[in-house]
């Protein structure tokens, strides 16, 4: 991922993050809101996100809006080409890539046993 941000701008601390997480509304819609957020910042745009992680792109521009709401920051700069993460979305969006990958990795693992 490219951006164009010092991603030490923003701190995002894991008290923070599990704070802001409290605060969205179900736990269900807590980690589709993530899930939006990274797939946008990784892809672009709300209607390629809502295409790879099979949303509709209203669906995940209300997940992205929730994130931003409680945050009270823009996650995402806006423009007609599409949308870029600020340095706080960047970091959201690396976080929240890291949980999804952990917990693939643990549902492998459980399917072990």
């Amino acid at each position: 991922m490219r951006h164009r941000y010092d991603l030490s701008q923003v701190p995002l601390t894991a008290e923070t993050s599990l704070i802001a997480l409290r605060e969205l509304p179900r736990s269900g819609d807590r980690l589709k809101s993530l899930r939006c957020a990274a797939a946008v910042a990784r892809l672009g745009s709300t209607m390629r996100a809502a295409e790879a992680i099979h949303l509709s792109q209203p669906a995940v521009t209300r997940g992205v809006l929730e994130l931003e709401r409680f945050c009270g920051l823009p996650l995402f700069e806006r423009s007609a080409r599409g949308m870029l993460a600020t340095p706080l979305g960047v970091r959201v969006a690396q976080r929240a890539d890291a949980l999804f990958e952990q917990l693939a990795l643990g549902a492998l693992q459980a399917a072990s046993l």
